[in-house]
């Protein structure tokens, strides 16, 4: 047993060093990085009442630039983009208000470096609510596009 001992211990050396130079010289960069947490989660980005423009925040700044970073590391990451709205007014006119909102933001990560091909648009228009359509407040909340990062 005692001799089995010091040639397993310098293969496993070995071995570990063999791997950590692989590591450093990026032999295992086709390995792809795991999404974050927050990645995982849906980014809702907000509009103004009949518009298709966003409200920027903090939030959805460090979101994108974590989302920026993960798609450029890997190439196989895919985004859906739906488009939502309130209940307010003609539902078809709704629907097409939601596509074009999805239309804006994938426009705006593009301009931004993402590569177009990522992404996949669609709406929900008013559909598929997160809140209540009653209230201002709820009808706000509605009034969305989601950023999905796919699995």
């Amino acid at each position: 047993m005692k001799k089995l001992i010091l040639p397993v211990a310098l293969l496993l050396a070995a071995w570990c060093l063999t791997g950590a130079w692989y590591l450093s010289r990026s032999v295992c960069s086709g390995v792809a990085a795991a999404p974050t947490e927050r990645l995982l989660q849906p980014l809702n980005v907000y509009f103004e009442s009949g518009q298709n423009t966003i409200i920027e925040n903090d939030d959805l700044r460090g979101y994108l630039r974590e989302l920026k970073s993960y798609t450029a590391s890997n190439s196989n990451a895919r985004v859906t983009i739906t488009g939502h709205t309130d209940n307010q007014g003609d539902a078809n006119q709704n629907i097409r208000l939601g596509q074009q909102r999805a239309d804006f933001i994938k426009n705006y990560l593009v301009q931004q470096g993402y590569p177009a091909n990522i992404f996949t648009t669609t709406s929900k228009g008013p559909n598929a609510p997160i809140s209540t359509n009653d209230t201002p407040e709820g009808r706000a909340q509605n009034r969305r596009v989601e950023v999905r990062l796919n699995r």
